[in-house]
């Protein structure tokens, strides 16, 4: 052992750090002799710790082989170990993953006592958005921007230019005007995001607005914390290269897959990478999603509670193969296709309690549309709440004499034993009535409710102002008659009307 060695040893820790200047072999021993007094390796693929050893860290002449990097930021200190950490990203080629939390917001830092007044928020937040845009540029490919407002996608340069000090992804010059709403007691900013023409990729401008609430916190997602947090990752997988920017991963709840300018090769290598380990509910409204990658993060998100579906198109099958997901207890969907997909690929899940589903009635579609997702349904032993809207529509619409369901469809009517409740939503009481023989046919059935959504003009030949009030009424009434002579059996009846 050198002299030198038993000396770094015994010295303090600015002392040590002061030495890792001298030459490269007293860098090496110093930083390695200061980290192991924080419990850290060089070596290790994985370093978390205070924001304050992102410093030595970068005064290493060594190339580091650390891949993830956790930083915990402190109220003190906040400007140096930001601008530590600007330096030191770029340096570290081996690192992919980057996750940042704070212990309170870096948006509103000059209105923290606990902050130095001499920080303001914009230096604060312009220090931190390169921070992000040194770490995107790690890639090649886009950027996509997951938060509780959903996702975007930009480039690795527009991050640096950021505003979020002032509420604005992008500068002012590439975006309008800042639109302010209130909504109860709560006020919600809507922030345009802007991909710029020049650049690749994306081929094309695309312009999106996201929903920015809570504004005492520099993430853009909806509920208070104790800390923030936002996480980084780099992918550079076979085949395609993207930056992964999280808001708040870690507490989103809801997460909705609508048709935002995200590719649908983007789209699915974010479900294989993305794990939201508080998600609870998700909803899909984008006709094309990968069957493979949905039912992937499906299964990784086992706390998911709520599913629906909406998509206009839904891609067939929606997930690669049925899925017996351990916490979902409620599936709503629109269409008959998105009905039947669904419960193709979830009618396993243990816990699943309520069905939601909608459809609208012509001569093309009816309840026999339905029959495959029924017959899932009727393979069920626990109890099960069933919810039906059916609209009507007036461009093709069906036959009042024409049966609602075929055969087919009664049998598996009467083999709906898990069927204790149902809530009909029509919009007019004929409807209403030609859903009675089929209700009957359910064997044990204990809650029937109908809402009325009466639509369109009340009848020609009675008085527009005096049966206002009493035509609707009338309906109501007789929608009731029918449901006290058809359904007698059963043991709660009721209908209402609604808006």
């Amino acid at each position: 052992m050198e002299l030198w060695d038993i000396i770094i040893r015994e010295i303090t820790d600015e002392d040590v750090l002061r030495a890792s200047a001298v030459c490269s072999a007293f860098n090496a021993f110093a930083i390695s002799e200061y980290l192991a007094r924080n419990n850290i390796s060089p070596a290790a693929k994985e370093i978390s710790g205070p924001a304050y050893l992102i410093h030595p860290l970068q005064l290493s002449c060594v190339p580091l082989p650390m891949e993830h990097l956790v930083c915990h930021f402190r109220h003190f200190d906040l400007r140096r170990d930001l601008l530590s950490l600007q330096h030191f990203v770029p340096r570290a080629r081996s690192l992919r993953d980057l996750e940042l939390s704070f212990r309170s917001s870096l948006l509103h830092a000059h209105r923290n006592d606990r902050i130095p007044v001499e920080y303001s928020c914009r230096e604060l937040m312009g220090i931190f958005c390169r921070v992000l845009s040194g770490m995107a540029r790690k890639a090649t490919g886009p950027v996509v921007v997951v938060g509780q407002f959903g996702m975007f996608m930009c480039r690795a340069e527009d991050i640096a230019g950021w505003r979020l000090d002032a509420l604005q992804f992008n500068p002012v010059s590439e975006r309008n005007a800042l639109t302010t709403r209130i909504r109860g007691t709560s006020t919600t900013i809507m922030l345009q995001t802007t991909m710029p023409i020049a650049g690749t990729p994306p081929p094309s401008p695309l312009t999106r607005e996201q929903v920015l609430q809570d504004l005492r916190t520099v993430n853009v997602w909806v509920h208070d914390a104790p800390g923030i947090t936002f996480n980084v990752w780099v992918h550079d997988a076979p085949g395609i290269t993207y930056t992964m920017l999280g808001f708040n991963i870690s507490d989103i709840k809801l997460l909705d897959l609508n048709d935002s300018p995200i590719s649908d090769q983007q789209l699915t290598a974010v479900l294989r990478d993305l794990t939201l380990p508080s998600l609870r509910i998700l909803n899909i409204s984008r006709s094309s999603v990968d069957p493979t990658a949905l039912g992937g993060f499906l299964a990784r998100h086992p706390k998911l509670q709520e599913f629906t579906s909406l998509a206009p198109k839904p891609s067939s099958p929606l997930i690669s193969s049925p899925l017996a997901h351990p916490q979902l207890s409620r599936i709503e969907a629109t269409g008959t296709d998105n009905i039947c997909l669904a419960m193709d690929a979830l009618h396993l899940s243990p816990l699943l309690y309520t069905f939601v589903f909608s459809y609208t009635h012509d001569a093309a579609s009816s309840l026999n549309n339905l029959t495959p997702a029924f017959r899932l349904l009727s393979q069920r032993s626990l109890i099960a709440h069933l919810e039906l809207t059916i609209f009507e529509s007036p461009n093709n619409p069906s036959s009042m004499d024409e049966p609602l369901f075929d055969d087919e469809a009664a049998s598996i009517a009467r083999a709906l034993h898990c069927v204790y409740s149902v809530v009909i939503s029509c919009s007019s009481t004929d409807m209403g009535i030609r859903t009675l023989p089929w209700l009957i046919l359910f064997p044990n059935l204990l809650r029937v409710k109908f809402l009325l959504k009466l639509t369109g003009k009340y009848p020609r030949h009675e008085d527009p102002y005096l049966m206002e009030d009493s035509w609707p009424d009338a309906e109501l009434k007789r929608l009731k008659r029918e449901l006290e002579k058809n359904l007698a059996h059963v043991q709660n009846v009721s209908a209402q009307r609604c808006t």
